[in-house]
């Protein structure tokens, strides 16, 4: 689930990546049907297996994906979701300037850190004050190099609860240009 815990009652997106018994990504698409066979949500991959559905999962509920493009494919069970949790959701959007990071949470949390970093150094770190269920905190992307970063979310004593890994590219990466006589 996007960043972390598949929690009911919660619009949430869900990533997958699709691959061959090779360990290569394939393109699929198909559905999702819950319990009682009906169809909730629908999903196509990229050409390398990844891609992404939008659903919300209710109490109570199981659901099965059923890959419509491909023979011989038996239906993958999805996992069960759960009753609370927290999530992390992070817009990246290409022409913006700033990273938005959504926190919501069905309990009040614990004091938690937000921590950014690449390559594994910090580039930024926040607090949520304890007793807190919504949290939206902007970021400059400028506080990352180019290349893939990291959010993260810790408790006070370090647990991660959660993260989400993203990538950002200023445009500085070295060009070189080689001409012969």
């Amino acid at each position: 689930a996007e960043g972390g815990t598949w929690i009911i009652d919660r619009q949430q997106k869900m990533g997958f990546k699709a691959i061959n018994s090779s360990g290569k990504g394939i393109k699929i698409s198909g559905e999702v049907l819950d319990s009682k066979q009906k169809k909730v949500s629908e999903f196509h991959s990229n050409e390398k297996g990844m891609g992404s559905f939008i659903m919300t999962p209710q109490a109570n509920e199981s659901y099965t994906a059923v890959i419509s493009n491909l023979n011989d494919v038996p239906k993958i069970n999805l996992p069960k979701p759960a009753l609370s949790g927290v999530t992390l959701k992070i817009d990246n959007k290409f022409k913006s300037d700033s990273l938005k990071i959504s926190i919501l949470s069905d309990i009040p949390l614990p004091e938690i850190v937000v921590l950014g970093r690449s390559r594994g150094v910090p580039c930024f770190a926040t607090s949520v004050r304890a007793g807190t269920t919504k949290k939206f905190v902007s970021i400059a992307k400028n506080v990352f190099p180019t290349g893939v970063g990291q959010i993260i979310l810790m408790d006070a004593g370090g647990k991660i609860l959660n993260q989400r890994n993203l990538f950002l590219n200023h445009q500085d990466q070295l060009k070189i240009s080689l001409n012969s006589n």
